[in-house]
Formats: structure tokens, C-alpha cells, sequence
């Protein structure tokens, strides 16, 4: 876009741009939680309303976006051992689970 500031966090009536995406799959009474893959080095995060949201969890963003999407959801199924001692995550569409493969 060209921007100083990442897109995520242009202002949009006040507010960046990721509160109104988060605040959105938050309000959903069928998702428990999000995960947010940012640069492990993003000082524009702690800013946002959500950032200590005990619904959302942060991952570190990778390389490309593929890095970002599989430490998201090496993430998650570390938790969900933790909580369970096994793990599953949600089916991925063969295109995700390509791309994934092949850019790791």
C-alpha cells in the first residue's frame, strides 16, 4: 500500500485496522480463539485493544506467510496437548496444506 505504518494498523475511524478483524471472529459465538502471527519485533501490537485479550494468542510471524500459518498452528497444538495430552487442529483445504509443505 505504501504506507508508513502496516497495513493492519492504519487508522480506520479511530481505530487500527486489526481491532475491527479481531473484534469480528471475537464476537462469533462459535470461535474460542484467534491466533496472531506478528513480528516477533512489533512494537505497534501491545497499542491495540486486543493485545492482552485472553482469547487471543500471539505466534511469531515467519519468513513468508506460510512461515507465519504453521507456527500459528504449531502453536495451537502445542496447547491443545498440553490441555489434553493429544492434539488436533481443523482440517486444511488441500491448496493450505500444499503450500504449507512446500514452503517449509
Amino acid at each position: 500500500m505504501g504506507a508508513a505504518v502496516p497495513k493492519q494498523y492504519l487508522d480506520l475511524a479511530g481505530r487500527p485496522v486489526i481491532d475491527y478483524s479481531l473484534g469480528l471472529f471475537l464476537d462469533h459465538p462459535r470461535i474460542s480463539g484467534v491466533v496472531v502471527a506478528l513480528d516477533p519485533t512489533d512494537e505497534r501490537w501491545p497499542r491495540t485493544a486486543y493485545a492482552d485479550h485472553p482469547q487471543i494468542r500471539r505466534a511469531d510471524g515467519g519468513d513468508e506467510r506460510c512461515h507465519s500459518v504453521l507456527n500459528a498452528l504449531d502453536l495451537v497444538a502445542d496447547e491443545k496437548r498440553t490441555r489434553t495430552g493429544s492434539w488436533s487442529t481443523t482440517r486444511l483445504g488441500p491448496a493450505c496444506a500444499r503450500r504449507i509443505s512446500t514452503c517449509c
